[in-house]
């Protein structure tokens, strides 16, 4: 039986399945580690391109790997299930320290991935989930609705012309006489 603990930081996901009708998806990850399940805050308005600023620390009390599953907050449905990866304990304890993306899976299609610090220590944690202060980021451009372009330049005239130049003229160039 493993000993110790493991940190989990889930820290940007590329997602495929968009499954908001309405507006932006509000994504958020829930960390399993056998019958524990740590719930982390929601990503407000996350769309496809979320970030998440916590941590889920686990204590190890077996050899059972670890999954974390993101899911879309709904106020009228049941939260869905937009993806899930499995985190190898194992591979953890023998490198200490891996960041990378893990692909995330839907009925056993890949929807996309999320990227992931995960570290085993040997000191025992209790479990629980930290939350750091959430990044400012910037919008991501295929989620900003493209507006037509308009051309907004006011045309100029570089020779405004004088009140003389303005008088209507005869055949000959001279000005015409106003009866």
């Amino acid at each position: 039986m493993s000993t110790g603990s493991i940190i989990i930081k889930p820290i940007e996901a590329k997602l495929e399945r968009n499954v908001a009708s309405f507006s932006k998806m509000n994504p958020y990850c829930i960390a399993k580690l056998g019958a524990l399940e740590l719930k982390g805050k929601v990503c407000k308005n996350g769309g496809t391109r979320p970030v998440w600023a916590e941590a889920f620390v686990f204590s190890l009390r077996s050899n059972e790997d670890c999954f974390l599953e993101i899911k879309d907050k709904d106020m009228l449905t049941s939260d869905s299930t937009l993806g899930v990866c499995r985190i190898d304990i194992k591979e953890l304890q023998e490198k200490g320290t891996v960041n990378k993306w893990y692909k995330l899976y839907y009925k056993k299609k890949e929807v996309g991935e999320v990227e992931l610090e995960a570290t085993y220590t040997d000191q025992e944690y209790t479990s629980r989930v930290i939350v750091y202060p959430q990044p400012k980021r910037p919008k991501q451009p295929e989620e900003q609705p493209q507006a037509p372009q308009v051309d907004k330049t006011i045309k100029v005239r570089e020779h405004f012309p004088r009140p003389e130049e303005l008088a209507p003229k005869g055949e000959n160039g001279n000005e015409l006489e106003i009866l």
